[in-house]
């Protein structure tokens, strides 16, 4: 089988390139990118589509590329069993950098990332249609191995009772069963009965549990796709599913099975089970895509930003760690997210003005209180950014002019809080990712003569941070903030 096609988000093909890359014919490219399209990996040509680049924080485009299709997805699609990789657009070091260990290593680490973060239908969604889809196919096989690595494998236990066996005593049996000896006024028995309990290896479900997960295994390891995902062999049995009957039949079985099962995990499985004998194979549809991946891994990366400087917006301002005056104090369970100003609206009526309810407000990504290192507090504004910014006299994929406005107002829509309480500085700060090691700063951007400058503690300026994604993806698959020396440095603080 032939190895991973790398190609990196964003990218641009056109119909003869991709075919090239694939080493497909023209019609087999044809069926390709109807697929891939289908599956939302790739994008209709560019001429077709309307949009600014910029706000993808990609480059200008010129008329060439405007005919060319594009992979707008972070993830792994599979078509005749040709993995197809595509990774962030932010990863620069190019597709032979993923053959090396360290490439490995970082395109498993962006796929655990795509998994904790999938939020979309679960496996289950089309369980009333009684069949999943090629990705949904995926997905299963997925999930039904996190289900065996958590609680293993189905099983049925056989309890039965045997003569001075090791197991618990039955003494209802024993006593009914055996005649005993009298020492000193109390009965002993030589001879009892106990209650044995042992799993019933020859269930059906057992078996059929077993041959499932070996083919899901055996699939993914030839497809290339156990390795990206750090996912060791299963190997469980020999059967077929031929050898389990004709589909209607297992699923009768399994249907028989669901209907005494109480045990969550295991209804799970069962449901999982069914949906797999349900489906055609995932290889069955030639010109079908199995993917594992998102079009949106810009939100990915405002979570990973969120978990690595810890987010308070839905804290209690009485449980930041700063000392409130009484104005504040008096309302210490408001939530920092609850003390943004609401737009007013007002409705005109031929009998005068009849104000409206509330409306939507500002909503910042990322809001925390930082030690300064001096004893003080700093009050830290951070808006994630998934772009790939240049600056310079050409200046693209940045910020647009709205994104530099609201974090300018999100400043402003503390300005009392900040006051009031002594802080003791305000940190404005634009995160982009990079594939570099170390935090580096870009630059920084102002808009004079919009806004009247604050004054101290407030900063008139948002500075923008490429941070080392892999630093970020490591707090979000293990739930830790980044060290207080990090903050205080992309801070400006240190």
């Amino acid at each position: 089988m032939k190895g991973p096609v790398y190609v990196r988000e964003l990218s641009r093909y056109s119909a003869d390139s991709l075919a090239k890359k694939m080493q497909l014919d023209s019609d087999a490219a044809q069926d390709l990118i109807r697929a891939l399209a289908v599956a939302g990996v790739l994008s209709a040509p560019l001429s077709g589509l309307s949009g600014d680049d910029g706000v993808m924080g990609t480059v200008p485009v010129g008329p060439r590329a405007r005919d060319c299709f594009q992979f707008t997805w972070v993830g792994i699609a599979i078509f005749r069993d040709r993995p197809i990789v595509v990774y962030p657009k932010y990863i620069n070091k190019g597709a032979n950098y993923f053959l090396s260990e360290d490439g490995r290593a970082e395109m498993q680490q962006v796929l655990r990332v795509v998994r904790k973060g999938a939020n979309g239908p679960s496996v289950f969604h089309e369980l009333d249609d009684d069949s999943v889809s090629a990705s949904g196919m995926l997905a299963l096989m997925l999930a039904l191995i996190d289900s065996f690595s958590e609680n293993g494998i189905y099983s049925n236990c056989l309890r039965g009772s045997k003569t001075n066996g090791s197991g618990a005593i039955d003494w209802e049996r024993t006593i009914s069963r055996y005649q005993p000896f009298l020492s000193n006024g109390v009965p002993v028995y030589f001879e009892y009965e106990t209650t044995e309990t042992s799993q019933d290896v020859a269930d059906y479900v057992t078996r059929l549990h077993r041959c499932v997960l070996t083919r899901c295994s055996k699939y993914l390891t030839e497809t290339g796709l156990a390795e990206l995902l750090s996912i060791d062999p299963i190997e469980l049995s020999a059967e077929n599913l031929d050898d389990f009957g004709e589909r209607d039949y297992i699923l009768y079985k399994l249907e028989q099975e669901r209907s005494s099962q109480f045990i969550t995990w295991k209804q799970s499985v069962i449901d999982m089970l069914r949906l797999f004998i349900s489906s055609d194979e995932v290889t069955a549809n030639t010109n079908d895509a199995a993917c594992l991946g998102t079009p949106v891994f810009q939100n990915l990366w405002e979570d990973a930003c969120q978990i690595a400087f810890g987010n308070q917006l839905d804290r209690p301002i009485g449980e930041l760690g700063i000392e409130l005056t009484e104005k504040w104090a008096g309302i210490s369970g408001k939530k920092l997210i609850e003390l943004i100003p609401r737009p007013k609206w007002t409705k005109w009526t031929e009998n005068g003005s009849t104000p409206c309810g509330d409306v939507a407000t500002l909503i910042p990504d990322v809001i925390s209180i930082a030690d300064t290192g001096e004893g003080g507090k700093a009050f830290c504004i951070y808006d994630a950014k998934y772009y790939k910014p240049a600056l310079g006299e050409k200046t693209f994929g940045v910020p647009g002019v709205e994104s530099v406005t609201k974090q300018i107002l999100y400043q402003r829509a503390y300005r009392y809080f900040v006051r009031d309480n002594g802080i003791d500085a305000v940190a404005n700060v634009f995160l982009v990712p990079t594939d570099e090691s170390q935090p580096t700063h870009l630059g920084r951007v102002e808009f004079p003569g919009v806004f009247d400058p604050l004054g101290k503690p407030f900063v008139d300026g948002i500075e923008m941070w490429a941070l080392p994604a892999c630093d970020m993806y490591d707090c979000y698959l293990n739930g830790t903030a980044v060290d207080d020396g990090y903050v205080r440095c992309i801070c400006g603080l240190a």
